[in-house]
């Protein structure tokens, strides 16, 4: 059976290229993620008696380029797919006479199923034609943890090949969760701090929606300097029109588990009904 798996040497060269992007990927969110992308600048008020902050986001990360190291693992995603497809209606002598069919199908209802399995699948046995079949979104039940047959992972990476291939490239761009702050006041006066220990803070804007938070603290006595600490967490996001914010780095990983899920079970099948 070693035989069979080099054949499909080029299914796993393209899985490896995801990998490879993916990893680059991540490499170059972390180099950027500890560059401090961020600004913070404290102010006291003229009588000293508040201060504010202003946590400004900068959005220095190269969108483009990893927009494209997304679309190139969801590219090589895909392309494993039809190359395992291609190779196993060869391998089993089932190719149609329309070569141009053959295609790992992502199918959303059974109908389209049924039209496959009369065309480009036509001559495939049926152990393996039903192995394929077990993978597609269609076959997920309605109730199923919740999740909808466009959720399916063939479904999403369908969406994002063709959206990239035939619309327009993967938009990359920040997505800020939340903040943490740890600010310190000092006060001209020592013990005040004791006194001024439940004052008046107000969170003026949203970094989720423009990029920049100020925070705004009144107190009773008056302030001598004021320090902080404070951490932005960040996730490269891509922008779909249905789906909203996809995280860049976590979605094409979990599509690569998934398609080497299906390409070691479509082989495993094929292996089994050549051993017949």
């Amino acid at each position: 059976m070693a035989e069979l798996r080099v054949l499909f040497d080029e299914t796993n060269r393209r899985l490896r290229r995801a990998q490879d992007a993916m990893d680059l990927l991540d490499e170059q969110l972390r180099a950027w993620s500890t560059s401090r992308p961020y600004s913070v600048k404290t102010t006291v008020s003229d009588d000293r008696l508040s201060w504010s902050a202003v946590i400004r986001v900068h959005n220095e990360i190269d969108a483009d380029g990893r927009g494209a190291l997304f679309g190139r693992a969801i590219h090589d995603l895909r392309s494993a797919l039809d190359n395992l497809a291609w190779g196993v209606v060869g391998a089993l002598d089932a190719m149609p006479e329309r070569t141009n069919q053959v295609q790992f199908p992502v199918l959303l209802n059974g109908a389209d199923w049924r039209r496959v399995r009369q065309g480009a699948f036509a001559r495939l046995p049926d152990r393996v034609a039903e192995t394929i079949r077990s993978y597609q979104p269609f076959t997920l039940p309605d109730h199923a943890a919740g999740f909808s047959v466009a959720q399916h992972p063939l479904a999403i990476l369908h969406r994002y090949d063709i959206m990239d291939k035939h619309r327009a490239s993967l938009q990359a761009g920040n997505a800020v969760d939340w903040l943490s702050s740890a600010f310190e006041v000092e006060f001209e006066v020592q013990g005040s701090a004791e006194h001024n220990r439940t004052p008046l803070t107000e969170f003026v804007d949203s970094l989720e929606t423009s990029g920049t938070i100020e925070i705004r603290q009144s107190v009773r006595d008056r302030i001598s300097q004021v320090t902080g600490t404070y951490f932005v967490p960040y996730r490269l996001v891509v922008e779909h029109d249905s789906e909203g914010a996809v995280p860049l780095s976590s979605t094409p990983r979990e599509l690569l588990r998934f398609v080497a899920l299906v390409v070691g079970g479509v082989l495993d099948s094929a292996e089994a009904e050549l051993a017949n």
